[in-house]
């Protein structure tokens, strides 16, 4: 299944994390509480920047493929 995205699979990991970052931003209350955001919003960005940058060098170092190509 992950062959077919060989060459691709750190760019896709990066697009879909920032379109969930745009859209909590955007909507911050499909994540959270509104009454809550202070108190949790320092927290969930970090668990989100950890979770996103632990992801690209997983990906970065499962790659073997230059970006865009296949083998």
């Amino acid at each position: 299944m992950l062959a077919k995205f060989q060459g691709f699979k750190t760019i896709v990991f990066n697009v879909v994390m920032t379109l969930v970052a745009v859209v909590l931003a955007i909507n911050p209350e499909l994540a959270i509480d509104p009454g809550t955001v202070s108190q949790g919003l320092d927290a969930i960005w970090a668990g989100l920047a950890v979770f996103w940058g632990a992801g690209s060098v997983i990906l970065r170092w499962l790659t073997t493929t230059p970006i865009f190509t296949k083998e």
